[in-house]
């Protein structure tokens, strides 16, 4: 039966786990939208924390065994034909896959039962023989930033014509909470936060690539330059290489200056107490999620000029941008912000006005759909008559 021109869709959404992180966020933000124009979703994963957050968005969460990094994991092709046999059995329309993993699954699937399968590349991938070899980049792929869909293009030749950019979007309003002035002396103190402090935070994944050692760098020569400054550091987030940044604040004797708080579930609370949110990466960045929740609280931002961060942050409107690892800039905008209240609430202010315009979820829901009717209509007009 030929399916195009339908308005509501069967859609399988795939993702290796649902554990804290972007992808997750993204997903939360995504179903939401989906669901509210009537599409029945289901979010097929490993599980994670945020399961009932999916759950709450309004997708039937399905389990998958499929708990692993490389798609030649044994427990990988055990689940597929499982997932095949599911997917036939409640009449899925479009698969569509957020990680390497689940974009072979969604392949296999294509292959399998003609399904339509989508491919959404969060950010920038290494050129491995397995990529080349079985790239599964989708009937169509979603690029979130202008630099991942040059990167499928000109590094991966995936031709043109099946890239499609959308650009990641967040449910504002979900930012627009302010917590009251005895809520956050709460948090700062279960933090270890003074009261009276500039803080300067970065909520993201700790892995060498997000540049924690050169915020605490810059957080250090800010302290030798301005040793009265009242300023402390917040680090928000888990990751491989949180012991070594660890001990880099020991070593550059910011014990009592930087706080290190565990991956929370939702980024408003650690934001409330953030003054100025600092996100030295070091690598490319496909889009860069957790700069567009701090704008969207009203947070003034300090990033490197690097990948697709200067889409999301407009230098000296919403932020200052910085050479990569440059401790020298960036110290020198983390004490102007902190000397200049003014400036820093205007450019918050800012910050949050372009996100609104810019990057709703409901600009992104509408593209993405655009995307799953386009494949429909393919797969219609492939249909015999």
């Amino acid at each position: 039966m030929c399916l195009a021109g339908i308005s509501k869709i069967r859609i399988l959404i795939l993702t290796t786990h649902l554990n804290i992180g972007g992808i997750t966020s993204h997903l939360a933000d995504l179903v939401s939208g989906l669901v509210k124009r009537g599409h029945q979703v289901t979010v097929g994963s490993s599980g994670g924390e945020l399961s009932p957050q999916i759950a709450e968005a309004g997708a039937q969460v399905l389990p998958l065994g499929i708990r692993t990094k490389s798609e030649l994991s044994p427990r990988l092709w055990k689940a597929i034909p499982a997932l095949i046999r599911w997917i036939r059995a409640h009449e899925i329309q479009v698969v569509h896959a957020h990680t390497r993993v689940t974009q072979v699954a969604a392949e296999c699937v294509f292959r399998a039962a003609d399904i339509p399968n989508i491919a959404t590349c969060h950010g920038l991938y290494k050129r491995r023989l397995g990529r080349r070899l079985f790239p599964c980049w989708g009937v169509k792929s979603i690029a979130i930033s202008d630099i991942v869909r040059r990167h499928l293009i000109d590094d991966f030749c995936v031709p043109e014509s099946r890239v499609v950019l959308v650009r990641n979007g967040l449910n504002v309003g979900r930012f627009l909470k302010v917590a009251s002035p005895e809520e956050k002396m709460r948090i700062r103190r279960s933090y270890g936060l003074a009261s009276d402090s500039i803080v300067f935070g970065i909520v993201a994944r700790v892995a060498q690539v997000k540049g924690h050692e050169f915020f605490l760098r810059s957080l250090a020569a800010l302290k030798e330059k301005y040793p009265d400054r009242r300023v402390q550091g917040l680090i928000v987030g888990d990751g491989d290489y949180k012991d070594r940044v660890v001990r880099v604040a020991h070593g550059l004797g910011l014990d009592r200056k930087v706080c290190f708080v565990p991956a929370v579930r939702d980024p408003t609370e650690p934001l409330s107490v953030i003054d100025v949110f600092v996100f030295p990466v070091i690598w490319q960045e496909g889009f860069g999620l957790s700069v567009l929740e701090a704008m969207a609280v009203g947070l003034p931002v300090i990033a490197s000029r690097i990948g697709a961060i200067d889409t999301i942050v407009e230098d000296r409107i919403s932020g200052f941008l910085t050479p990569v690892q440059d401790v020298g800039e960036i110290s020198r905008y983390m004490e102007l912000l902190s000397r200049d209240r003014s400036l820093a609430r205007k450019m918050g202010e800012m910050g949050r006005k372009i996100v609104e315009e810019k990057f709703s979820v409901d600009h992104m829901t509408d593209e993405v759909e655009e995307v799953y009717h386009s494949v429909l209509e393919g797969a219609c007009q492939k249909a015999p008559a």
